[in-house]
């Protein structure tokens, strides 16, 4: 079976910086082929979602759902 896409939550752990390497490290791992989507299930403030969305620029992720 061959996947396209992975929906990864974020948001449980408290920290942004920490769900940032985490979406990183998976990005690394998978490559580009695959795409990646965040969800935060309405678990972070605005500044906590800017923070993540800063440091995840590079990730080339389809769409952080916060809301």
């Amino acid at each position: 079976m061959v996947y396209n896409a992975l929906a990864l939550q974020v948001a449980r752990r408290g920290d942004p910086m920490l769900d940032a390497a985490i979406i990183q490290e998976v990005r690394k791992k998978i490559g580009c082929r695959i795409i990646i989507r965040a969800d935060a299930n309405r678990n972070w403030t605005y500044e906590e979602a800017m923070k993540f969305s800063s440091l995840v620029k590079d990730c080339s992720l389809q769409y952080i759902e916060v809301d």
